[in-house]
């Protein structure tokens, strides 16, 4: 009897220790469930998130520069597609400078500045372009000069055809990813 009264209660212990582990485990259990459920949905919204993250992009590429990874990069890509769409308006690109690049949140701003001569329409084309340029420009500042008054100085004979052209400064915005 003794030995049977000690095997019943070990047995008891034993099987008391099993389910106090076993009820542990379950609210442990439990407690993942939610976070399951949670990284279930991720899974199941992966298509549309990637599909998401396409049209971000796509957006950001129309008003930002991509990020090259080479700082200077950007504002001799902004120079260049700024020389070239004032070459198609029919301007005379004098001078151009990068400016340093303005560090910000998830941007850079890129800064550049031109010096340009021509006629008002041709000025007026650069404008335009400028409007519908890909990745977006932001023409920050600009000056404008008749030709007439700083061509006073010089021969009236070599300036045939420039009666009407201004010499015109203009401050250039750009964005680049960071």
């Amino acid at each position: 009897i003794g030995a049977a009264l000690m095997v019943i209660t070990l047995t008891l212990l034993a099987l008391g220790n099993i389910f106090g582990w076993w009820m542990s485990n379950v609210s442990d259990i439990s407690a993942t469930k939610p976070r399951i459920s949670r990284l279930l949905g991720y899974i199941e919204a992966a298509p549309s998130i990637t599909a998401t993250l396409a049209e971000v992009d796509a957006a950001l590429s129309e008003l930002a520069i991509e990020d090259t990874g080479d700082t200077g990069r950007g504002g001799a890509l902004l120079q260049q597609q700024l020389r070239q769409l004032a070459s198609e308006a029919g301007l005379t690109v004098v001078g151009s400078e990068v400016k340093e690049p303005e560090a910000l949140d998830a941007l850079v701003k890129l800064n550049a500045t031109l010096q340009l001569t021509g006629g008002p329409d041709d000025l007026d084309a650069f404008f335009e372009g400028l409007y519908f340029a890909d990745p977006a420009l932001f023409p920050e500042g600009m000056k404008i000069e008749a030709m007439r008054r700083i061509n006073r100085r010089r021969q009236p004979s070599t300036l045939s055809g420039t009666e009407d052209h201004v010499m015109a400064r203009v401050d250039i915005a750009a964005f680049r990813l960071s």
